[in-house]
């Protein structure tokens, strides 16, 4: 009969490997198909003249109509799990083709190797690597064929260029992580956090044009130089890097590079750049879509509610309404109606619907304090805007008592605590008198933190 590929390497086995393999393919952890051990059972009874597939299938499926298929299909699946074993038993080596290419070299299996070889060149050829990782595996693997081919031929230099660029590209695309986090954290917290090799590294990537062959150096590229020089040029080659079609990086490679854009867009933001409001929601919808946004699945209420926020501020309330029901699905499940009802409160407040907000506060059922106290200020905001100076007197003493309680942190606390002090003065406050109303402005301005400032300072100068 024909030699199937597993058959092949268990005859290069000895006695003891094939016994310890056996014992593997009754791990439950690695093989629930029982066929598969039978079929090794059955042809490791006489490796040199093992039973034809009819005479397998007999014997394994009696009294059915020959199906040659299955048999092929558990062979495959023998092979399968012969490369998880060869790959187990080299726990230095980080890749199991890597391994099996190996193990096959050293057992002197030249066709079966130089049929891998060619299976993975081929897939090698339509790649596109969109992880770090994928150089350096591609890096191993050329340093295994290199060695096999330097057996028969002493100066083959076939795969040295290619040992060359995959390490380079894969210690570049690391080397420019590093540089980013660094730089973050020298801007963010003051600290020295200096990389190595980075100049001559940009000369390198720069006068080779790496950023354009190579995906994610152009990703960390852009987005290093977004860092380093605030220009946004850098910041939309960095979007079209991560957002261009048919690009499907694994999300643990760019979700740092991800995030390093949006904080760039709520960097412009507050520098007044008000079209970045729009940039922001979009790379905030697109992260969410592509799972960049989520933890184990699902949608943070922070993430959630800061992506309302930037479409209410750039005035998109089309696309806030939108995105309060459409990913409302994305939290979990304790979390949904609280931070539904409070972020539909927000784009009511904000679309100026404050009979909606009030009804709302009194349709909702909130259980979380803290969510509780910031439905009520918007409420209190909302009764404010229709002119019921009396309701919001009643309602700013009821937040008071609520604040008394245990287990509020000290942050939140005093950030409640001064709206309320500061909202009692702007409804004791004459709005004719010019220098009451410059005291109020300047007491409000004093006082940190305070999130409803610029609504306090709003309302007194009008």
């Amino acid at each position: 009969m024909k030699t199937f590929k597993a058959l092949a390497i268990l005859t290069q086995m000895d006695e003891k490997e094939r016994e310890a393999f056996r014992q593997f393919l009754g791990l439950t952890l690695f093989n629930r198909e029982q066929y598969v051990v039978a079929l090794y059972d059955l042809v490791g009874q006489n490796l040199q003249n093992p039973p034809d597939n009819a005479a397998i299938f007999t014997q394994l499926y009696p009294g059915e109509t020959f199906n040659d298929g299955r048999i092929r299909y558990l062979k495959a699946q023998l092979y399968t799990l012969l490369r998880k074993f060869i790959f187990l038993k080299q726990p230095e080596t980080l890749f199991e083709d890597v391994a099996v290419s190996r193990y096959l070299r050293e057992k002197k299996l030249e066709d079966l190797y130089r049929k891998e070889q060619n299976k993975l060149q081929t897939d090698g050829q339509v790649q596109v690597f969109t992880d770090s990782v994928s150089y350096l595996h591609r890096y191993f693997l050329a340093f295994e064929w290199h060695n096999f081919h330097t057996k028969t031929n002493r100066i083959a230099t076939e795969y040295l260029e290619r040992l060359d660029m995959s390490l380079d590209v894969f210690f570049i695309i690391e080397k420019l992580k590093l540089a980013c986090t660094a730089f973050n954290l020298q801007r963010l917290y003051n600290v020295q956090a200096e990389t190595s090799l980075l100049e001559p590294l940009l000369q390198h990537i720069e006068t080779q044009h790496l950023f354009e062959k190579h995906l994610l150096v152009g990703v960390y590229y852009n987005a290093y130089k977004m860092l380093l020089s605030n220009d946004r040029v850098f910041y939309y080659q960095l979007k079209s890097n991560l957002l261009e079609k048919d690009r499907n990086y694994p999300v643990d490679e760019i979700k740092d590079a991800y995030l390093l854009a949006m904080n760039f867009c709520i960097q412009e933001i507050n520098n007044g750049n008000a079209g970045f409001y729009k940039e922001a929601f979009y790379l905030y919808e697109q992260g969410i879509q592509k799972l960049i946004l989520l933890e184990n699945g699902y949608l943070s209420p922070i993430t959630y509610s800061n992506a309302i926020t930037i479409a209410l501020r750039g005035k998109d309330y089309d696309g806030a309404r939108e995105f309060i029901e459409t990913y409302k699905k994305n939290l979990q499940g304790g979390e949904q109606e609280g931070y539904y009802f409070f972020n539909l409160s927000k784009y009511y407040f904000e679309t100026g619907n404050f009979e909606k907000v009030i009804e709302l506060y009194y349709q909702s059922n909130i259980k979380e304090l803290i969510l509780n106290i910031q439905i009520r200020i918007i409420q209190i905001k909302a009764f404010y805007e229709k002119n019921e100076t009396g309701l919001c007197q009643n309602l700013i003493d009821n937040l008071q008592q609520l604040l008394s309680r245990k287990g509020i942190l000290a942050y939140h606390k005093e950030n409640y605590n001064n709206f309320c002090k500061m909202f009692k003065q702007l409804l004791a406050v004459n709005e004719f008198d010019k220098s009451a109303r410059q005291t109020f402005i300047d007491r409000t301005n004093s006082l940190s933190p305070l999130t409803e400032k610029g609504w306090l300072i709003e309302k007194i100068l009008k």
